[in-house]
């Protein structure tokens, strides 16, 4: 009962939070310590080792028409249709520890695993997580971002000297730059449409709100932060400049018609920093994900939420969390004394955190893996 764009916009605002949290339980950095303690009796009666179970699961996207690249490259045959496709892998009991980035469901999954493996025995840098919760404080407008493959056409430095180069050239440049990119001075900032803010008396750092002048309660909050969509004014001008000069180059060089998206070399820069993206990407953003894993299991212990898999984790792996924390500063360390830097659980990135005596168990589309 809800028009797609109402959806759209809380969509837009719900979905990067979704993938936070996402990514801070289902990014958990198992021990063999930890493997050993989960095995279940089952499995230990039976006499089977240790194992990391792979799995490839796809989810259904929309189509896209437009582009026969998009729509080959999204084809799934799982699904029959439009899909992205994501390896995860589990433990024993079935605790997610790691998944890899989306990818077309076109991808083959032996593919994407190698790809994951492909920076080898590499661990975080811990080092420079010391005391970073009073040294550099979290601010969640850029901490919480993920890499997408968006953020290079949304580089809001390079669109301001962008805008200085054209505004030395006279009004007349800026008018034919906004009128290239459909939005509006509106005497704030670029904006789709025209907002009235200004008349209205808002500037693009205050806030303002109607109040009821019977109850004096707060019925319309105003904004200029929430309204104006220079994000979408960056967006479509640095993918028209950039486009262009795709197009002058392959013009040049080969006379092609059509205008490539993304070259070799730069869709393997996007694939290396998309691995990059998860919490142990900064101790920013570690020290965020202990923090919620520490409180989590306080719940846990109170019983306030219901025990599970991830209950058993945190409570198996809360010394090390705690060491951690204390390296950084953080309250929530309690009584734990800073350690040094040696008596640091380490951490391993990706598929390193499996280790090598475990094996890695899959169906028989992911035969042989482990010999590659």
């Amino acid at each position: 009962g809800r028009h797609r764009t109402t959806i759209g916009d809380i969509l837009k605002e719900w979905m990067p939070k979704w993938a936070i949290i996402g990514q801070d339980l289902g990014c958990l950095d198992i021990t063999l310590d930890y493997l050993q303690k989960e095995l279940p009796e089952y499995n230990e009666a039976r006499g089977s080792g240790l194992s990391v179970f792979v799995d490839g699961k796809d989810f259904t996207i929309g189509t896209k028409d437009s582009d026969t690249n998009v729509a080959r490259s999204t084809f799934s045959t799982k699904k029959e249709g439009d899909a992205v496709r994501v390896i995860t892998f589990s433990t024993a009991i079935g605790l997610v520890c790691e998944k890899s980035p989306e990818f077309a469901g076109r991808a083959g999954e032996r593919m994407i695993v190698k790809f994951m493996g492909s920076r080898g025995p590499v661990n975080a840098d811990t080092r420079s997580w010391e005391d970073v919760h009073s040294r550099d404080p979290f601010n969640p407008r850029t901490d919480d971002v993920f890499y997408t493959p968006l953020d290079d056409y949304l580089n809001s430095a390079e669109y301001a000297e962008l805008v200085d180069e054209l505004a030395e050239n006279g009004e007349g440049a800026i008018t034919t730059l906004l009128e290239a990119i459909g939005a509006h001075d509106d005497g704030i900032l670029l904006t789709a449409e025209r907002t009235g803010l200004t008349r209205g008396g808002i500037t693009a750092d205050d806030e303002s709100s109607v109040s009821d002048e019977s109850t004096g309660e707060v019925v319309e909050r105003h904004s200029a932060r929430d309204v104006f969509s220079i994000a979408d004014a960056k967006e479509a001008y640095m993918n028209m400049v950039q486009m262009a000069e795709v197009d002058r180059d392959q013009k040049k060089k080969r006379k092609r018609k059509s205008t490539p998206l993304l070259t070799p070399d730069k869709l393997k820069e996007q694939n290396e920093r998309a691995l990059e993206s998860d919490p142990n990407m900064s101790g920013k953003r570690k020290l965020k994900q202990l923090e919620l894993h520490q409180r989590l299991h306080q719940k846990y212990q109170e019983g306030k939420l219901r025990k599970c898999m991830l209950s058993y984790f945190l409570l198996s792996e809360e010394q090390n969390r705690l060491k951690l924390l204390a390296w950084m500063g953080s309250p929530l360390a309690g009584n734990t004394p800073k350690p040094t830097f040696d008596e640091l659980p380490k951490i391993p990135l990706g598929l390193a955190k499996i280790p090598e005596s475990v094996s890695l168990a899959g169906d028989k589309g992911f035969t042989g893996l482990e010999k590659d």
